[in-house]
């Protein structure tokens, strides 16, 4: 991606607006992008357990 105004190459995700801005002056080049990261996170073992499907096996 390159800042149509002053032709830098380095460009910053916002997530918190959802924008990718140019770091070098700051011209926002787009805007409102979807977020691509998962919907959930996990904080702890405990919340990775809630989440999983099926049933466990007993294999004896």
């Amino acid at each position: 991606m390159i800042c149509p105004v002053c032709g830098g190459t380095e460009i910053i995700y916002d997530a918190e607006h959802g924008n990718y801005v140019c770091a070098r002056d700051g011209t926002v080049i787009e805007e409102k992008v979807a977020d691509p990261g998962p919907e959930w996170r996990e904080f702890d073992a405990g919340d990775r357990n809630k989440k999983r499907r099926g049933r466990s096996w007993d294999h004896r």
